[in-house]
Parts: structure tokens; C-alpha cells; sequence
């Protein structure tokens, strides 16, 4: 019932739209219809042609109601005629030779404007595409037209043997869109492949603001941190030598109206371009950057775009063409994906934090029943990681073997007894004694059981705990070796070890030799009940050729090793220096 209401009212109003425009009724062969049809009725009615006007005005009126219903039934066909005269971008017919035969609205006008009388002044003089819409009847084009940096997608259809009917589409945020999903793939595969358990958040960081500047911006800020009240973080802008650049820290309170912690309040992105304002002031009135930001960028802010992510805010500046909703798109993409890898790093810090935490407990546990007090383990961890640097192990590497180390006694809390004993032990006791490798090796596996996965820590722990005291020339122990295959070291029978052989050569995994030579050197150097503490130099020459049993640092540590140690023995002095307590 509304509906037929409606449509009354908007009948009725086509009527009154008609009736006001009476004057085009006004034409000469308008009079000669009302003329002949008010003599006919006068005449079969009357008998006269001027009885009434009525005969004569009639005509008049039923060509308003018919013209008004006609314009009410075709109304929306009438707006849809409308279109093309009201869009912003090109439609036009034009012939085979590219020249523009009819326009109309806004099209219309930009031609006369510009002076346009034919397709190739829209394209760039791009013959290639006049010449591949004349080959064909219809279908599409995309082109980047570079007089207006922008990505046109062109419709056209013949209409006649000559005649396109021709139709322009900006793309230009579409292209930009799936341009800059490529980049951002791209972009998040190189740093999900490039991370490792040492990356650190900060380089992530770096490689985002050198690829948000790859995309033609001059400068941009990252803040990541909240410190009593300001975000901290850096600038970074490429140098001459097209080198990331970053400024010192830069601190920005909280409360503050800067534009990036605009995005950070609204949890939006925000862009704007200073010539969309009157006046370049109005423009800085509105988004106050940060005095630190603008001295180090050297360059007035023309535009920038603002994005916050989580814990990142970002603040890209001066792109090169204006910034617009596409630029929202691949921000948003770029920030979000390193976001979720900073996150995994964090969370796996965490992780690595706790568990070389509990590392640190078993240490202490492992120290409590040694024979020797202080910092003695702890100094193991650092000898071992200084070492593994210089022979050139990898930083995941160096990492693990600086916070497990400490572990290659951890079987000793099995053997307090002997640990504790005064006096020169028994043939009987020293196989005892020898057996904290094996015990070693046990409290560890029950650690990798309990996970029920492999853990690369726990893994370098049980080499180390195990293997520290094989010799490369084979004389250490314990005896591991049967018939080549080496052992499970699962029997807790000392005499089970006698009859075999100790592992040899390349076969002691080069984490127990380095931390083998950081365990010697460090008890050497330390006061135990049955030896003084010894120098920095006599702990090397005994290292170097053992007078009491005559091998050679060479032939208990292995080339690599020993080469190592020779070469940086000073460094083990500095640390021994530092951490003796």
C-alpha cells in the first residue's frame, strides 16, 4: 500500500515538473494539433468552432499527464542514461583512428579543457594500445598511464563497423593492492626463513623500515616500547649510499597529539597529504610531528601515513605520490606480519628464558656438591660461548653452548660422597668418580623424556655432560665404543664402561671439547684441597704439555680447539678475572 502511495507522489510530482515547463508547449506545430482537434469538437458539438476554449486547451494538458507518465514509467532508465555523463573518469565514442567523436557531461568538459580530440593524448601516445582495441570487437586493457601515475583498465566495444564505445577505469588502488600483497609476501618470507633463535626484534624492525622506505618513502619512525610514560624508539631514512640510517632514541610522552600515537589511541590507520589543506601551517597545526623526527629527516613533512599494530606504531613520511587507501592495505599487511614474528621471537625468548633458568638451578644444584665454590660453572659458560665465537660456530650455537655448559657436572650431585672426599682416591673410587658422566648424561635424558620432543639445548647438554673428558687421542673416558658402534651409556655399573673403549677423534662432538678445555683451564686456575690455585700462565703451559701425563694440548683437545685456545687463551684470563669470587 505504501508503495502505490510512493508512486502516486512521484507521479504526481513528473506532473508538476511538466506543468512548470509549460513554455516548451509553445512551438508552432504544438498549436496545430490543439487548433484542429478544438474546430472538429466545437463543430460535431455545437455546430460552431467558437462555442468553448476548452476543445483548444485539452491537447495541451493531455500531453503533460502523458508525457509525465512516460517520464515516470522510464525513470530509471533515464538515471541510468545519466551515468556516464557523471562519472569522473573517460567514456566516450571514438572511430578506428582513435579520434573522439562524442562525449557528454564531465567527460565532456574535461576534453574541452584539455584540448583532447584523440585517445593517444589519454595515453600517452601509446599506439600499441589504439592498435590492439581496432584488431578486436571488444574486451579489456589495462594500462599505466605515467602523465597521471595511475593504472587505467579501458572497456571497450564496437558499437558500429567504426565506432567504440570506450569506458575508463581507474585501478590504480587495485594494482597498488596486489602489487603490494607480492611485496608482502615476499617481504614476510624472507623473514620467516631468515629467523633463527638469536634473531633480535630490533633487526626485524630495521628490515621493516628499509622495505617500507623501498616503497617510496623518505623516512619513517617505530616505536615499540612504553618507558615510565614514553614511547621510545628511532628514525630511519636512507643515506647516500642507499644505507638504512636510524636516529638516536627518541622519546614521545604518552599523552602526547603526535600524529602516531594518533593511530595507537584510535587503533586505526591515519594518512593525510599537506595539499589537501589551504595552507601548508594548517596542515603541521593539525599533525604536530616530533621536533627529533623532523631534524633528522632535514626535510619538511609533506605526507605520511600512521599505523598501529599490537605494541608496534609506525609512522611512514613524504611518499612520493600522495598516500591514499592502497598505501592503508600494504602498511597494515607489513606491520601486522613483522608484529606476529617480533610476537614469536618474544614468546620464544620467554621460553628460552625460563628454561635456562631451570638450567641455572640444576647448575647450582651441580656446584653445591662440587668440591669447588663460587663461580665456577658459570665461568665454564662463559669460556665456552668466548670459545665457540672464535672457532666460528653459529650464534644459535654460541648461545646454547654459553648456557649449557654449566651442565657438564650436573652427575656429580649423584656422588656427593666422592665429590667431598679428602684424600687420593682407590682404583675402585676413581671409576666411581668417572661415572658422573654417565649420571650426567641420565639426569638429561630424563629431561628430553619428559618433553617428549628434541630440544637442541638439552641435546648439546648430554653431548657435553657425557663426552667432556674424552681425549682426541682417544685416552679420556668414559669407555663408550663397542665393536665401532657407540654405546647408549644407559648401565649405571662403572665396571660395564672398563671393557670399552673411549671415543676418539671426530667422533667427541666439538661442544664437549670446548667445554672439556674451559673445565681444565678453569681447575687449573681454581684452589682446590689438594693443589693451589695456579697463574693464568702456568695453567696454559700445563695445558699445553702435562708433565705428569706428557699429552699435548693438541692430542686431548684436538686441532680446532686447542688452535682456538692458543690463539685467544688471553680472553679466558679477562673472564676468569671478571666472575672470580
Amino acid at each position: 500500500m505504501n508503495q502505490k502511495k510512493n508512486s502516486v507522489k512521484i507521479y504526481l510530482y513528473y506532473v508538476g515538473q511538466e506543468f512548470l515547463q509549460w513554455k516548451t508547449y509553445i512551438t508552432w506545430h504544438n498549436y496545430i494539433v490543439p487548433f484542429v482537434v478544438g474546430i472538429s469538437l466545437n463543430l460535431v458539438e455545437h455546430g460552431q468552432v467558437a462555442h468553448s476554449g476548452l476543445p483548444y486547451l485539452l491537447p495541451f494538458v493531455v500531453q503533460i499527464f502523458t508525457k509525465a507518465l512516460s517520464r515516470f514509467r522510464h525513470r530509471h532508465q533515464s538515471l541510468l542514461a545519466k551515468l556516464p555523463a557523471r562519472r569522473d573518469e573517460p567514456v566516450f565514442i571514438m572511430n578506428s583512428q582513435g579520434d573522439i567523436i562524442s562525449s557528454t557531461g564531465k567527460t565532456s568538459q574535461y576534453f574541452k579543457e584539455k584540448g583532447i580530440s584523440n585517445i593517444l593524448q589519454l595515453l600517452d601516445n601509446k599506439t600499441e594500445v589504439l592498435a590492439k582495441i581496432a584488431a578486436e570487437t571488444n574486451g579489456l586493457i589495462e594500462v599505466y598511464i605515467e602523465s597521471v601515475s595511475k593504472w587505467y583498465q579501458i572497456k571497450f566495444t564496437r558499437e558500429r563497423d567504426a565506432d567504440y564505445f570506450i569506458w575508463f577505469e581507474n585501478i590504480s588502488v587495485q594494482k597498488k593492492r596486489d602489487q603490494g600483497l607480492d611485496e608482502i609476501i615476499n617481504f614476510h618470507t624472507r623473514l620467516a626463513t631468515s629467523l633463527d633463535g638469536q634473531t633480535d626484534p630490533s633487526i626485524l624492525l630495521e628490515q621493516l623500515s628499509h622495505k617500507i622506505i623501498s616503497l617510496g618513502y623518505e623516512g619513517i619512525f617505530i616505536t615499540r616500547n612504553l618507558i615510565s610514560d614514553f614511547y621510545v624508539g628511532k628514525t630511519y631514512k636512507l643515506n647516500d649510499r642507499n644505507e638504512l640510517e636510524k636516529s638516536k632514541e627518541i622519546t614521545i610522552h604518552k599523552d602526547a597529539h603526535n600524529p602516531i600515537l594518533l593511530s595507537r589511541k584510535q587503533g586505526d590507520v591515519i594518512w593525510a597529504n599537506s595539499d589537501e589543506y589551504s595552507i601548508q601551517q594548517e596542515f603541521e597545526k593539525k599533525f604536530p610531528f616530533d621536533q627529533g623526527v623532523k631534524e633528522f629527516l632535514s626535510k619538511k613533512i609533506d605526507n605520511f601515513i600512521s599505523y598501529h599494530s599490537g605494541n608496534i606504531s609506525i609512522i611512514a613520511f613524504n611518499k612520493k605520490e600522495k598516500v591514499d587507501a592502497g598505501d592503508e592495505l600494504v602498511i597494515n599487511a607489513l606491520v601486522g606480519s613483522t608484529r606476529s614474528l617480533v610476537n614469536l621471537i618474544d614468546k620464544n625468548r620467554d621460553n628460552e628464558e625460563l628454561f635456562f633458568a631451570s638450567i641455572s638451578g640444576l647448575c647450582a644444584a651441580s656446584e653445591y656438591s662440587d668440591e669447588i665454590t663460587g663461580q665456577h660453572v658459570w665461568r665454564v659458560n662463559e669460556y665456552s660461548r668466548f670459545l665457540a665465537k672464535k672457532i666460528g660456530m653459529s650464534d644459535e650455537d654460541v648461545n646454547m653452548i654459553g648456557n649449557v655448559a654449566a651442565l657438564h657436572d650436573i652427575g656429580k650431585v649423584a656422588i656427593p660422597h666422592l665429590i667431598k672426599f679428602e684424600g687420593a682416591y682407590t682404583d675402585e673410587q676413581r671409576k666411581q668418580m668417572q661415572m658422573h658422566t654417565i649420571f650426567g648424561a641420565g639426569v638429561i635424558d630424563k629431561m628430553i623424556e619428559k618433553l617428549g620432543r628434541d630440544f637442541p639445548a638439552l641435546s648439546m647438554a648430554r653431548d657435553i655432560a657425557l663426552h667432556h673428558h674424552q681425549a682426541w687421542n682417544g685416552e679420556g673416558y668414559p669407555g663408550l665404543k663397542n665393536n665401532n658402534l657407540i654405546d647408549s651409556a644407559d648401565s649405571q655399573d662403572c665396571n660395564y664402561y672398563q671393557n670399552l673403549t673411549p671415543l676418539k677423534g671426530e667422533d667427541i662432538p666439538i661442544s664437549a671439547l670446548i667445554a672439556g678445555i674451559a673445565d681444565a683451564y678453569d681447575a687449573l686456575r681454581s684452589k682446590r684441597q689438594y693443589k693451589p690455585e695456579f697463574s693464568h700462565e702456568k695453567t696454559v703451559a700445563i695445558l699445553s704439555l702435562d708433565d705428569r701425563t706428557g699429552i699435548s694440548g693438541e692430542d686431548r683437545f684436538g686441532p680446532v680447539v686447542w688452535g682456538a685456545f692458543k690463539s685467544y687463551h688471553q680472553g679466558f684470563a679477562e673472564i676468569f678475572t671478571e666472575l672470580y669470587s
